[in-house]
């Protein structure tokens, strides 16, 4: 990860607004832990990241970087206020992002912070194509939640292919993605690491890489230099990410199939190493863009070749975003909202989580000044954009339109002050996660708490807000009911977390009967999601569960996905529950050119209409 002194960073702060985030850093076993270098990262460069789980983190220019010393101690002065992510990383290649950013308004410091490593291990597995042969130089990079945050670790294969990856246990998502020169990007979700999880992994194969080329035309049949060309494939509604951030595309739902090209002075683009199925090719350039996407099929380890991408006159957005004094706020993300996302309704997972990944002509940031540029856009209709600021609430606004430039203005912050007691030892928890949404907006504000059991939230929107924790051991606890006010702070608000009851039973075939291994059950219910895994004999379980009304939605591989099913849990135990899934029906064909020769290798995938 790149760094910088807080000076040179932080330059041109005035004294009084400026604060200290300081604590100390144990390790699994709950002692000290020196040498740990301690990144903090701005909020907003966080989420302009695409895909965290992937190398984006790594290569993120902290602002301040220190190490903790003999004690586990650490301190970074003179920050301006702001949210801020504190990435730890106790090696190279290691890392822990805890469960949220520490915010920090003018002159309210955090100086009594408590993070925890988890318990690591190294597991060795291999890589290798469709044939057998060893892949070699592949980058791999695993991202667990754990319940202290989001473990991230990087490796690489040597030239047999073997690799060595510290990884630790999960108690939510995990995501594990490959890539190599030559053979398609490789993703793995939670549900298909359960045996790397468990220290036997298996060898991870990779398939032969599409190529896909053409020629992008301007209005005029011109062919267009310099232009930006990028590929997606479809992904199935809003799939998390870390952090809780979408890793898909908002606007379509698609994720990047692999990285964006420009095209050189014929107009022509190369895109390499493509997942093998059903692609959709989009294609911008300044004042134009594509009507729609041209969707093509790639074969593995074929090209598509011949394309043709016809751009038309596009819109532009712009404007300037400054902050509730008339200040311009720099650096601001602008996200532009899809047409089919009603604003403050639909799913509440996507609610104000609108964040820069998928589509690049979807969000910038802005200016010095504050101003901003959303260009390309297909029609000159009103559009609503998310804006989100490192030291602000955000704050969507619609009725936007490319003939008129915008002024967005974002509101002044409300602040939260409080402590969270767990009735197990009948003192403060530290290292609970504090989650603060709006009633009426669903936006959401996150903070940890301290070694006291204190927890400080800034920047929250105005409003009537519900307040939720959970930690490790213990059921999560909601508090509604709550009014903060701009630029007051709402004090002496305490949660006590119990410990709560156990869920547990089989995941089966509903056919066969047979136990099912390594299925996802997840239990859903307002603000508490709880993700458990099934074991080489079906069995799951869940800890610490405390009373709701929960909706569970259980997957495994070879069967299909079973949603829909309730389940009260009140004050006892749960046993023997079973979840029965129905296989998954399989097709079965072949695959032959117009001459009827047959084609190996292709990728034969479905789309539901």
């Amino acid at each position: 990860m790149a760094e910088t002194s807080p000076t040179e960073s932080l330059a041109g702060q005035s004294e009084n607004a400026l604060s200290t985030i300081a604590g100390r850093v144990l390790n699994a076993s709950g002692s000290p832990e020196a040498g740990v270098e301690v990144h903090l990262l701005r909020h907003t460069d966080v989420l302009a990241v695409a895909f965290p789980q992937r190398e984006g983190l790594w290569d993120l220019t902290a602002a301040a970087v220190t190490r903790t010393g003999n004690a586990g101690d650490f301190e970074v002065a003179d920050l301006p206020p702001g949210r801020w992510w504190v990435a730890l990383t106790p090696a190279p290649d290691q890392m822990l992002i805890p469960p949220a950013p520490v915010s920090v308004d003018r002159g309210a410091s955090q100086t009594d912070l408590l993070f925890t490593l988890p318990a690591v291990t190294a597991v060795s597995a291999s890589a290798a194509d469709e044939r057998g042969a060893a892949v070699a130089g592949a980058a791999i990079h695993l991202a667990v939640e754990t319940g202290r945050g989001w473990w991230v670790s990087r490796t690489g294969t040597d030239v047999q292919g073997r690799f060595t990856l510290p990884i630790t246990r999960g108690t939510g998502e995990s995501h594990l993605f490959a890539r190599a020169a030559g053979y398609a990007p490789l993703s793995r979700q939670r549900w298909e690491l359960s045996a790397m999880q468990t220290g036997a992994p298996p060898s991870l194969v990779f398939a032969a890489g599409a190529n896909v080329e053409g020629t992008v035309f301007d209005p005029h049949g011109q062919p267009v230099a310099n232009a930006t060309v990028w590929a997606t494939t479809m992904a199935g509604g809003p799939a998390e990410g870390p952090f809780g951030l979408p890793i898909g595309g908002l606007a379509d739902g698609d994720i990047p199939a692999g990285a964006a090209v420009t095209t050189d002075a014929a107009g022509v683009f190369h895109l390499v190493d493509l997942p093998g199925g059903p692609l959709d090719l989009w294609a911008t350039s300044p004042g134009m863009r594509l009507d729609d996407s041209v969707q093509t099929f790639a074969v593995a380890g074929d090209r598509v070749a011949g394309l043709v991408l016809n751009l038309r006159e596009a819109h532009s957005l712009s404007g300037r975003v400054v902050d509730a004094s008339g200040q311009a706020a720099s650096g601001a993300i602008v996200r532009l909202l899809p047409f089919q996302i009603p604003f403050l309704g639909g799913d509440p997972r996507w609610a104000n989580r609108s964040v820069p990944f998928g589509r690049p002509d979807q969000w910038t940031r802005t200016a010095e000044d504050g101003s901003f540029t959303l260009g390309d856009l297909r029609r000159e209709e009103s559009r609503a954009v998310v804006v989100i600021a490192d030291a602000a609430p955000s704050v969507q606004v619609r009725g936007l339109r490319a003939s008129a430039a915008a002024v967005v203005t974002l509101p002044a912050g409300a602040s939260l002050r409080g402590e969270i007691q767990s009735s197990v030892t009948d003192g403060p928890l530290a290292g609970a996660a504090v989650r603060v949404t709006n009633e009426e907006t669903n936006s959401r504000e996150r903070a940890v708490t301290d070694a006291r059991g204190a927890f400080q939230v800034h920047f929250v929107e105005p409003g009537a807000v519900r307040l939720h924790a959970t930690a490790e051991g213990h059921a999560g606890r909601t508090r509604r009911g709550l009014e903060v006010a701009a630029n007051e702070t709402t004090e002496g608000i305490a949660l006590r977390l119990v410990p709560g009851v156990s869920v547990s039973g089989q995941v089966v075939n509903r056919r066969t009967q047979a136990p099912v291994a390594g299925a996802e059950i997840r239990m859903d219910a307002g603000d508490e999601s709880l993700v458990a895994m099934s074991a080489a004999n079906g069995s799951f379980r869940f800890e610490h569960v405390g009373p709701a009304e929960y909706d569970l939605t259980t997957r495994a591989p070879m069967h299909m996905t079973e949603r829909g099913e309730e389940l009260a849990v009140v004050t006892a135990d749960i046993s023997n529950y079973t979840i029965r899934l129905e296989p998954a029906a399989r097709i079965q064909g072949r695959v032959t050119a117009l001459d009827g020769r047959p084609i190996a290798g292709a990728t034969v995938g479905t789309r539901f209409e």
